[in-house]
Parts: structure tokens; sequence; C-alpha cells
């Protein structure tokens, strides 16, 4: 499968490349070897967030003093959301076709609004040939309404209680139990997709993906979770 992969809040493609790589020593200090567990049967691709912003404090030490930190929209900006929007449906439109989408935290909110804004302007097409077929959402923040984004210039989160399951493709959701800042978004986010496709892998740690220290035992839960749901997408589209 081709991934397209998204970086957090205050980090960059360079690094959250890094992050997922088991090869680098660096990977230790933030994201697990999720590429290098699942083989080589997929290729991974980098999308960039465009905002500058202060780079993450939990990764500083992967920066160099040149290094640039990226943001894909701030919350106070309404123009930086719908450009985040439109970008990455241009983007697609020019680098595509993907199969799936890797997100981490700002990140994984970009993505999910971008599949609910599809799946609400065209869901006959969506349902017959998805933009993504799945996606795995790590410590993910809160998808908003796309269309009161783009037609209202409103900024408003989705929420079971109010919209319902709103993303029917499989989704892996990753999360840990001591993410503070994120976790209830991350559970809210599982909650608005597909039941009986959303596989959720929760680890003891932070805001962060297992990978090796205290959180090496959670590795292969987390690489399962994710195998569960690229099994879940190619049995639904051969």
């Amino acid at each position: 499968m081709r991934f397209l992969c998204f970086h957090g809040m205050g980090t960059n493609s360079q690094i959250f490349e890094m992050q997922t790589d088991h090869l680098t020593k660096l990977s230790a200090k933030f994201i697990a070897a999720l590429r290098y567990e699942l083989g080589d049967h997929h290729s991974y691709e980098f999308v960039e967030g465009t905002l500058p912003c202060s780079s993450d404090q939990a990764i500083a030490a992967l920066f160099t003093s040149t290094e640039d930190s990226f943001a894909y929209f701030d919350v106070t900006n309404i123009p930086t959301c719908k450009k985040a929007l439109l970008d990455l449906d241009a983007y697609i439109r020019t680098e595509g076709p993907f199969d799936g989408g890797i997100a981490f935290s700002q990140g994984a909110a970009l993505l999910s609004t971008y599949i609910t804004w599809k799946f609400m302007s065209d869901p006959t097409a969506q349902h017959l040939a998805p933009v993504f077929k799945c996606a795995i959402f790590i410590s993910a923040g809160l998808p908003v309404d796309p269309i009161a984004l783009l037609e209202r210039d409103e900024m408003k989160s989705l929420r079971f209680a109010e919209h319902g399951e709103v993303i029917p493709i499989p989704t892996a959701h990753i999360w840990g139990t001591g993410d503070t800042a994120w976790r209830e978004q991350s559970e809210e986010v599982k909650s608005l997709c597909k039941k009986d496709a959303a596989v959720a892998f929760v680890h003891p740690g932070g805001h962060e993906v297992p990978s090796s220290g205290a959180l090496k035992d959670s590795v292969p839960g987390m690489v399962q979770a994710v195998r569960k749901t690229i099994h879940k997408a190619l049995s639904a589209h051969v």
C-alpha cells in the first residue's frame, strides 16, 4: 500500500520520517519502528506543514539549530485551516492516489477532517472508491466539520453525539493512557469512525508511539492493530 504520512504540530516531515524508521537510533526518542515492523510491502510519502511554528519540546533534541518546524494550521486562524484542507486536496490530486494515511496529533486532525469532507461531499463515490482505503490515527486531534469550515468560516469540532459515525473506512487508533492533553480527543475520533471497522490500541505512555524503552512491550500490540486495519482495507477492495 502507498501511505501518505502527516507529522504533528511543531515538527516536520524529515523528523516524522526519522520517527517512523526503526533503523535510526533517534526513533527511540519518540516514534516507534512502524515502517520497519510492517515490512517492505508498503511505501511512505510525507506531506509537510507550511505554517512556521515553534518546535515541539518533546522532540526538540531531534532538531538542529537551523531546522524549521511547522504546523498544518492555526486553530485560531480560520483562513489557515481552510488553506490546509484545500492544499491537501490539491496535493492528493497531483501526487495521488494514495491507499492509506498515517497521521500523528495535529496531522491526524487534518487527515480525519479531509476524509470526512470527502464522504460528506460525495458519499456514493467515496463508498465505491474512497480517497483513502484506511487510516492510522496516532494520538489524534479532533476533526472539524469541513462543510461548516469551508462554507461558513466556522470552526466546529465533530462529535459522535451530534454527528454519529462519519468515517466508514477501516481505521486504527493508537493513544496512551498518560496522554492527558490528547487522550479524550483520540477516544472521540475513534467513536466517529465505523465501529466494526475501527481497531484501537491503548498503551501506557503519553503523547507518543511505542518504540523502545519502557514502551517496547507495547510495540507488538500497536503493529497488530495496524496490520488488522490494513487487512480489512485490502479485503474490502479486492
